[in-house]
């Protein structure tokens, strides 16, 4: 495979970050791609309100430059149609993503993205998604989707795709795309005679809204290189095997979790050890986990 490595970059990039609310951990991988496209953001403690963070994975393709656009500008972007919107999640984040989207198809020709984030506001957790990355609430050891991937072959989605003049083959958008939502592409969005909602590739989101419980455990967001290889219930029950084994561990007596091991590890349980043309597990991988502290819902 031409945009393979001979042997996987295993080098990995981890942030922990730890408030009395919330514990967070990141990580990021570029595995056996030749390059790494992926980009995510973690911002906790917004307008020093403890309860309210914003989380974003974003994987790019075609270069990486979409997905450090998103990185870099999202959450401004949100923080703007919020002061519009006040609490109507579908708006802020449709607009948001529209914003978005707009810009990175003016500033950058062929580079696109698919986006996921998760908004803790209000008492609700709020979930933004074009594309296939995923995000998972774990509450009570269950597995709770947040988001639900865009391919081009479900039928709600390739029926878009044809209407706006674009065909589905092998899965893919005319056989180059495998997402059938996603910021930027704008060679997918030449239509001049359908909405930006409308178009082949649309940057509209699905947005869910759910209220806290105090039964929630943590949130996971991670690119498809994770789902490729983990299901949403596989995930949530290695994350939380690995939490339970680090918070035992000695290295937790003074108090200190380094939640980012845990991500460490599922990018290592993923990677496949071989490279081939149909191997799961050979893709960047990026994930992000927020683990709740019973201080979060006093």
């Amino acid at each position: 495979m031409t945009d393979m490595l001979g042997k996987p970059e295993t080098q990995k990039f981890s942030t922990v970050f730890e408030t009395s609310h919330l514990r967070v951990g990141c990580c990021s991988m570029q595995g056996w791609r030749k390059s790494m496209e992926d980009a995510h953001v973690a911002q906790l403690n917004i307008g020093g309100c403890k309860k309210r963070a914003f989380f974003g994975v974003f994987d790019g393709h075609q270069s990486n430059e979409a997905a450090r656009f998103c990185r870099a500008h999202m959450l401004d972007e949100v923080m703007k149609s919020a002061d519009k919107y006040s609490d109507n999640y579908n708006s802020i984040f449709e607009e948001a993503f529209r914003s978005i989207d707009e810009l990175i198809c003016y500033k950058f020709s062929a580079s696109g993205t698919a986006a996921n984030c998760v908004y803790l506001d209000k008492g609700k957790i709020v979930c933004a998604n074009a594309g296939d990355s995923r995000a998972v609430l774990c509450r009570k050891g269950k597995a709770i989707p947040l988001s639900i991937d865009h391919k081009p072959y479900h039928p709600e989605e390739e029926k878009r795709i044809v209407d706006a003049g674009f065909s589905v083959e092998n899965g893919r958008v005319n056989m180059s795309l495998a997402v059938s939502r996603a910021l930027g592409d704008v060679d997918f969005k030449t239509n001049k005679e359908l909405s930006w909602k409308q178009q082949a590739v649309t940057a509209l989101p699905d947005v869910k809204v759910m209220d806290f419980s105090k039964d929630d455990e943590f949130i996971i967001l991670a690119c498809d290189g994770i789902w490729d290889v983990l299901s949403c219930e596989d995930c949530c029950s290695l994350v939380s095997a690995k939490l339970k084994d680090l918070e035992k561990s000695e290295e937790s007596l003074t108090g200190d979790v380094d939640i980012s091991l845990v991500c460490e590890d599922v990018l290592d349980h993923c990677l496949s050890p071989t490279c081939g043309a149909r191997e799961k597990g050979t893709d960047n991988m990026t994930i992000i986990i927020v683990q709740f502290k019973p201080e979060f819902f006093a």
